[in-house]
């Protein structure tokens, strides 16, 4: 009996407290001739108490590739026209992601001289309007002369999603979902009340 009172308060505490900490050490997509590499390194962490880490896993590219494939598999297979489908779509836009210490290099290079410093303007104008509604951030982009088409993306940025906030939105959703089936049969019901057939 004690060990269940135990583990319910240790759930009690991590819904109440607990947060889920992405940390994106390096994301980095650059070209190669013809071939786009992508390499990163990601850490997971579950933490409660804002302090207390109960939870650490490292994930990058290396390790992950048989993983990416299964899950690209079976993206591939979803039906984003169905009901369950767009319900979950739903739900992921409602959860609240708090990004912060975005750090972000951009190399570019073209093989006209022109193109570079026109498309390094334009990147270098909209970053900070795309990144305008977040603190702590920092960006370079660098220009590359005569170095071909080469293009060189490097981010880091921390996500934080809070346990209990995310599990709110999730009832909020599921709530508004099925208030909204309630009144589509209602109406579907008052549609007929007044018919003589």
């Amino acid at each position: 009996m004690l060990l269940i009172l135990f583990f319910l308060l240790l759930i009690i505490i991590l819904i109440i407290t607990g947060k889920l900490n992405i940390k994106v050490e390096m994301f980095e997509i650059e070209n190669i001739g013809k071939k786009i590499v992508l390499k990163y390194s990601i850490i997971l962490e579950l933490i409660v108490c804002k302090y207390i880490k109960i939870l650490k896993v490292r994930i990058n590219n290396k390790q992950q590739t048989n993983m990416i494939k299964k899950l690209s598999s079976k993206v591939n297979k979803i039906d984003i026209k169905t009901n369950n489908t767009k319900k979950q779509i739903e739900v992921i836009k409602r959860i609240v992601l708090n990004i912060k210490d975005i750090d972000i290099i951009a190399t570019i290079g073209l093989d006209s001289l022109i193109a570079t410093v026109y498309i390094n303007t334009f990147i270098a104008s909209l970053i900070p309007i795309l990144l305008r509604k977040y603190s702590d951030t920092r960006y370079r982009v660098v220009p590359l002369y005569n170095m071909g088409n080469k293009i060189r993306v490097i981010a880091k940025c921390t996500v934080e999603v809070k346990i209990l906030n995310t599990l709110y939105r999730i009832f909020l959703e599921r709530k508004d979902y099925k208030d909204g089936r309630k009144r589509k049969k209602t109406s579907n019901r008052r549609a007929y009340d007044y018919c003589n057939g």
